[in-house]
């Protein structure tokens, strides 16, 4: 018959008080001194060692554990009190990835906020990812190289302690200036090693005395949102680094995250609501939503740029992960706005190619209709595709293209001409209207009609023959 085990734990209360009462008795706290196995067990159970025991109750001086070890303890336990929200895993990691810290010196840094951005946010990775910042990975320098930048950091600079490194340096500098320090030991070591002369670093600049008398900041004041936007508009554009934080916008008007947070509830819910290019520095922090990624896309087109899935995807990976999550895919976004996802697959380049080739046909017509045109000829800042004196005639690829991205260059050109003609090539076919006052849209085939069959029938040969072609590619 076994043996059954009939010990019971100590709660916490009373292994306290027996702790306690060995103290008082002047019995050495060392765990290899205790007799009482029951109550080792106990300590180990509740406080996950006898020797965090130890600093979380004060019995340091009988154990002999050092001050630096309850220090380090006690800012660990502050860390831990720390509320980690977005806000404050933003603001605490933006200054380590401008630094250069990979994911595992930040870790080592600072454990509390490595954990809290793994929590929010899956990893720095992901961090950087949402927030569009470069994510600096741990590389691996050989002797060589750690030497050589050892070699030339002290040849050439005047100043190379590391704290200056570390500061001030390039981002190479201080990912070498890691490297140079994990592999001798410090950097003192390392100057030794190469036969330098060891860095001093700069002495501080005299600070005057501090005033006995104490000014309180005067009281915050609250912003309207009309105010609010118009001071966050200014801010961006007088921002000369390439993020804005919430420490710039402090130090630029106390006001202004005071009113943001009174109004929307944080500073990423309302950067969130803005209609920006979100890809643009300098970079604002905010969160991906259904509106925001649907915003983006709308301008990206309207500016002409390329929104195929294979060209965001290569360049843009945070708002395709996102469009994945709110909207199931890429494609559901473009549907979302309302536009045909299929009008938007064409490779770039070759779209680019068949454009030129169109804008040879839209020209055979033109002459065959009498227009005695110039090609991009213009005396102001425009530079329409035909030019027949303030008469202009641009051609287009696409019917949306006209309807997303021509608008702002309609208004640009609009003051410079007469009557401005945009030919386009997909989309309706019996398209001819006007769509402001001095802009007719049209399409091609409108005009083939008023050729004569010969002429008519090798145009539309062509046309077919681009169409089939950006078919087969899309």
């Amino acid at each position: 018959m076994t043996a059954r085990k009939m010990n019971t734990l100590y709660d916490l209360d009373v292994t306290n008080e027996m702790l306690y009462a060995l103290s008082k008795s002047g019995h050495s706290m060392r765990s290899n001194q205790v007799e009482d196995k029951r109550l080792i067990y106990a300590v180990v159970r509740h406080y996950g060692s006898w020797r965090k025991m130890i600093i979380a109750l004060g019995f340091r001086q009988a154990a002999r554990i050092s001050n630096y070890e309850v220090t380090l303890a006690r800012t660990r336990a502050n860390y831990d009190k720390i509320k980690w929200t977005r806000e404050v895993i933003y603001e605490s990691l933006l200054p380590l990835i401008n630094e250069g810290l990979p994911a595992m010196k930040i870790k080592e840094r600072n454990s509390a906020l490595y954990s809290a951005v793994t929590k929010h946010y899956g990893g720095v990775a992901q961090f950087c990812e949402e927030h569009g910042l470069p994510l600096i990975r741990d590389e691996k320098y050989t002797k060589a190289e750690v030497d050589a930048f050892i070699d030339r950091v002290a040849d050439t600079y005047e100043n190379y302690a590391s704290v200056w490194l570390k500061a001030s340096g390039t981002v190479d500098d201080r990912r070498l200036c890691y490297a140079a320090i994990k592999r001798y030991g410090s950097w003192n070591k390392a100057l030794i090693a190469r036969n330098k002369p060891l860095a001093h670093k700069t002495p501080d600049k005299v600070r005057p005395k501090p005033t006995l008398v104490r000014r309180l900041p005067p009281p915050l004041v609250l912003y309207d949102k009309d105010k609010l936007d118009k001071t966050i508009s200014e801010a961006i554009r007088g921002c000369s680094d390439s993020h804005v934080t919430i420490a710039y916008l402090n130090e630029l008007d106390r006001n202004i995250v005071h009113s943001i947070r009174q109004h929307y509830g944080d500073v990423f819910t309302y950067f969130s609501g803005l209609d920006i290019d979100y890809y643009t520095a300098p970079y604002v922090p905010f969160r991906w939503n259904h509106d925001n990624i649907k915003r983006q896309l709308l301008r990206w087109i309207s500016e002409g740029y390329p929104v195929n899935y294979v060209c965001i995807a290569q360049r843009h990976t945070g708002i395709i992960n996102a469009a994945r999550s709110l909207y199931g895919g890429w494609k559901q976004v473009f549907e979302a706005c309302g536009l045909d996802y299929e009008d938007y697959r064409v490779d770039t380049t070759m779209a680019s190619f068949y454009g030129h080739r169109f804008e040879d046909i839209v020209g055979e017509v033109l002459t065959a209709m009498g227009v005695n045109y110039t090609k991009y000829h213009t005396d102001g800042p425009c530079h329409p595709d035909f030019v027949e004196g303030n008469v202009w005639y641009d051609a287009k690829l696409s019917q949306w293209t006209v309807h997303q991205s021509d608008n702002d260059t309609v208004k640009k050109y609009e003051p410079y001409c007469d009557s401005l003609t945009i030919i386009f090539l997909r989309g309706d076919r019996s398209a001819d209207k006007m769509i402001s006052e001095k802009t007719r849209l049209v399409n091609i085939y409108v005009l083939i009609e008023s050729l004569d069959d010969t002429v008519s029938t090798k145009i539309k040969r062509e046309l077919d023959d681009i169409e089939t072609e950006l078919a087969a590619i899309a």
